[in-house]
């Protein structure tokens, strides 16, 4: 997220948009949505074998990820937990089916270029792969751990708010053409 943000500035402040910063924007924010995407279908899947052990079983393990979302929280007791026409769900939902729709099951469909304001015409994955909507799937992913757990009574992870452990800066110099990460992950 944090590069594909330091990419979008870089493209937005130029005399003429970059392609190849609207292409690393594109990348970044590519690699972000997917990542978030499976990091929340890891964490229910864990949730569920840490509070329903007894319950798991393997037709649990093949049920949709955004099925796991709302039947675990009900059989532990929280039918209400998330509710398919309400936030976080609703960004939920569209960042899974962005993942699977868009970018890791891509059809292969001609899809024309999509208008973007100040930019001109791009590819219509660039509606999606942006540094807004890679900030939307990490805000996404927080929101989803945050509710499951505060609404069960269970302890918030720590990692979940601490930024500097789970997303670094990047150093990001066009002219040089560096794309990498500020230092080592902790």
């Amino acid at each position: 997220m944090k590069r594909a943000e330091s990419v979008s500035t870089v493209a937005q402040t130029g005399k003429e948009i970059s392609t190849f910063a609207v292409s690393e924007e594109i990348e970044a924010s590519a690699e972000c949505i997917v990542l978030c995407a499976m990091c929340l279908e890891a964490y229910i899947k864990g949730f569920a074998q840490d509070h329903l052990q007894s319950f798991w079983t393997e037709d649990m393990e093949r049920m949709e990820v955004r099925v796991k979302w709302l039947v675990i929280p009900a059989m532990l007791g929280k039918a209400d937990c998330f509710q398919r026409g309400s936030q976080p769900y609703q960004d939920f939902a569209k960042l899974i089916r962005w993942r699977n729709n868009d970018l890791a099951h891509y059809k292969h469909d001609f899809q024309s270029p999509a208008e973007i304001v100040g930019i001109g015409r791009v590819s219509k994955i660039y509606t999606i792969c942006s540094a807004a909507n890679a900030q939307r799937a990490i805000e996404t992913l927080r929101q989803m751990i945050q509710r499951i757990n505060e609404e069960l009574g269970f302890a918030v992870p720590n990692w979940l708010h601490n930024e500097g452990a789970w997303i670094h800066p990047p150093i990001i110099d066009l002219s040089k053409g560096e794309i990498g990460y500020a230092g080592p992950f902790q």
